[in-house]
């Protein structure tokens, strides 16, 4: 209570907005039921991150606030406005059991990779660039786990009136968390899904084709083409818990993520890291090239030797580690590389040391 009275007064001084994070500790729950809870709350859309192998996993669900942007320049705006909103923040932690880096706003969205072409009916709903700070977060990893309410505080906010808001949160969701059953995961069935290709066969053998052509020609190095495929359920409709926790058992080393717009989730995993910035230093990697997985361990080990050694992978690795390099010396004052020898695939990490 006395925290929000804090906030309501500090609006009051500012005479704009402020928002109020409160973080509580939590003991371990499993947290796709979290996840499914939220799912009950009714607070609107939910989304959710993991890097299972790390035991890190954030989920939340609402949007306090919502940053939307469009054209080039989307990061840089989005960028502005957290700032703006970070002027404007008081956080709190109900007890020091809370670690700082599992307390306080973060952010959920992203932004589109191709801002020049428009976005197709698959995308309605999300724009080319979205950023949401969630009503409740859920946030844990090997120390501990904490629940985090973000709440908008003004001039006419009632501070007691708030504070019962939020403790009814609170209480329901324990209660939902409680009568959750364990997401029980079924393997999917035979034919469950009716497979289309979006591009016929012929079209996408002539895409490639003419790809092949302009790098001889010399126009490019290396052309990334992709390929749609629509799945359509023949049976049970699409289940989302079951799919994340399915994308956590096959792939730990990945980032597991589902990002909610009504009716439609943006879900995938992806073993790479756009980029990671702290402290005044930005961090990205290099992953190219590919290779199928073995039958047996040794068969693993045969293709993973023969994918280190390919001249052909071996240059597409060097395309993109190139192309990294050139775009972090214009940001850094210092680029560092390193490699990682973690896992089947020895990926390049980029260290850079951010100009001031």
């Amino acid at each position: 209570m006395y925290c929000l009275q804090k906030a309501v007064a500090q609006a009051v001084l500012a005479d704009h907005d402020v928002l109020f994070s409160i973080s509580y500790p939590l003991l371990s729950v499993e947290p796709l039921r979290v996840f499914r809870a939220f799912h009950a709350l009714g607070l609107g859309d939910s989304f959710y991150w993991a890097r299972p192998s790390e035991g890190r996993i954030l989920t939340g669900v609402g949007a306090t606030i919502t940053i939307e942007t469009n054209g080039s320049e989307g990061v840089t705006t989005a960028a502005a406005a957290w700032r703006t909103l970070q002027q404007h923040t008081l956080m709190h932690a109900t007890s020091t059991e809370v670690p700082t880096h599992t307390s306080g706003p973060i952010l959920f969205g992203g932004f589109t990779f191709d801002t020049l072409n428009p976005a197709t009916d698959l995308w309605q709903g999300f724009p080319a660039g979205l950023l949401i700070l969630p009503t409740l977060l859920f946030h844990c990893d090997d120390e501990c786990a904490a629940l985090t309410l973000n709440t908008l505080v003004s001039v006419t906010t009632d501070a007691t009136q708030r504070a019962t808001e939020l403790a009814a949160y609170l209480d329901h969701l324990t209660s939902l968390i409680q009568r959750s059953p364990i997401p029980i995961e079924r393997p999917p069935a035979p034919n469950m899904f009716l497979s289309r290709d979006i591009l016929e066969p012929e079209l996408w053998k002539g895409q490639v084709g003419e790809a092949i052509h302009r790098i001889k020609q010399g126009d490019f190095q290396k052309v990334v083409l992709a390929r749609a495929v629509q799945l359509t359920s023949q049976g049970e409709p699409f289940d989302i818990d079951a799919t994340l926790r399915r994308l956590s058992r096959s792939y730990p080393q990945a980032y597991i993520f589902a990002i909610q717009r009504g009716k439609r989730y943006f879900v995938g995993a992806t073993p790479e890291q756009l980029v990671c910035s702290a402290d005044g230093q930005i961090q990205t990697m290099a992953l190219a090239g590919s290779a199928p997985r073995g039958n047996t361990l040794e068969e693993d080990q045969r293709l993973e030797r023969e994918l280190l050694h390919s001249a052909k992978n071996q240059d597409e690795h060097s395309f993109v580690s190139e192309m990294i390099r050139n775009a972090l010396s214009s940001l850094c004052s210092r680029v560092a590389l390193l490699h990682d020898r973690r896992g089947p695939r020895r990926q390049k990490l980029f260290l850079g040391k951010a100009q001031t």
